[in-house]
């Protein structure tokens, strides 16, 4: 138990951790991304004002800049009349006259990225200027910044996983320790109970001899058996939620399935419930035998207890996807509430548990307990006039 708890919270505390991790590095790329975009911006903008231009040294020296710009590598191309008059390579040694052409030629609209050129146009009627810049340095410097952001990540993780798993059996021990004490008193007083339920019971069966039966002793052992059998529930499944192991075996649920339904059908013919079946033979599941046994029982028991008009009970059981699946479907009257919750204990639907039907509303807790300790997965759908309960295995 204490590992599920811990398992949980580490899941948890990792997933929320992760988001803020990676909302903190794409924040990082981003915010990297837009500084190296406004300085080449910064730069081609001087270059546009300045007609392709650097200013002497000195007077750049003044500028935001301090100079940076003579390490700018940029080349020009002038056009006249949408004929190029002009091209300027001397602030570039890899560029040619004739490569500086021809992207002269694919550059369209006032702006945009050819290569490793980042290009601006500044034209008036007859005139235009296109200016490129190198902006190699730039898009490596980018991918730097996302490379080191995946491996900072990657270890960050790491890191918070450590810490988390470490921390997570103090963080949660309150908790399991509430657990705990719960659990225990449940058990301590179930074996308490056990005692004075037995007492009653034999003085019970004393009046009985001395005075003969009468309904207020027998409305006393009715009491004292229901009683009884919520003690040995609520201790079952206390037993049940415990992290414990269990004696796993290949079970065969048809036969259990064929076995239990032998032991029901008189119960089903004196209420004229109508039994639809579907039986894979020999659907072989790994897990605790008694428990299977206890799972099945407590489906039925459940299914012929609150059913209705028009009193039919249908079982599939298949092994389907290396899974064993198993459905129960009981006509009953309808019910708004979420169908799920009749595996809370001590729940009882509105309709479907009414309080004219004896039990204790903790049977299908038991249930779900038993498939949980399994790793399975139960889960309940209301229909129009009927129920269906689902179990994989």
């Amino acid at each position: 138990m204490i590992k599920a708890y811990q398992h949980q919270f580490i899941r948890t505390m990792m997933i929320a951790l992760s988001l803020i991790l990676l909302i903190v590095l794409i924040l990082i790329n981003i915010l990297n991304f837009v500084q190296l975009y406004q300085k080449i911006n910064h730069k081609i903008d001087y270059l546009i004002e300045n007609d392709g231009q650097l200013p002497y040294y000195d007077e750049m020296k003044k500028g935001p800049e301090n100079g940076t710009m003579y390490e700018t590598r940029f080349f020009t191309v002038e056009y006249s009349c949408d004929q190029i008059i002009d091209i300027d390579t001397s602030h570039i040694a890899s560029v040619s006259n004739s490569t500086a052409r021809e992207y002269a030629i694919q550059a369209g609209g006032t702006q945009g990225i050819i290569d490793d050129y980042y290009y601006r146009t500044k034209s008036d009627d007859e005139n235009k200027l296109i200016v490129f810049i190198n902006i190699r340095n730039q898009i490596d410097a980018i991918q730097a910044v996302f490379i080191s952001s995946i491996w900072i990540g990657i270890f960050s993780f790491l890191i918070l996983f450590i810490v988390v798993y470490f921390a997570s059996k103090r963080a949660i021990l309150p908790m399991v320790k509430g657990i705990e004490q719960q659990k225990r008193f449940i058990t301590d007083a179930g074996h308490e109970i056990k005692t004075p339920l037995a007492i009653i019971s034999a003085n019970n069966e004393v009046l009985t001899m001395e005075i003969g039966e009468n309904e207020w002793i027998k409305s006393s052992q009715n009491q004292i058996l229901r009683l009884n059998e919520l003690v040995k529930k609520m201790l079952m499944l206390s037993k049940m939620e415990e992290s414990r192991e269990m004696e796993k075996v290949n079970v065969n649920m048809s036969e259990c399935l064929e076995k239990t339904l032998a032991e029901f059908r008189p119960l089903l013919e004196q209420k004229h419930i109508h039994l639809k079946k579907d039986i894979q033979k020999d659907v072989i599941v790994k897990a605790d035998a008694s428990c299977m046994q206890t799972l099945i029982n407590i489906l039925l028991e459940n299914a012929q207890k609150y059913i209705s008009e028009p009193y039919e009970i249908s079982i599939i059981l298949i092994h389907h996807n290396r899974k064993c699946i198993l459905e129960v479907y009981n006509s009953c009257e309808p019910f708004t509430d979420d169908p799920n919750l009749l595996f809370e204990r001590f729940y009882r639907g509105d309709e479907a548990h009414s309080s004219h039907v004896s039990g204790q509303g903790i049977g299908l807790s038991i249930a779900k307990a038993i498939v949980d300790a399994h790793h399975g997965k139960i889960s309940a759908q209301m229909f129009h006039n009927g129920i269906l309960f689902k179990i994989e295995l």
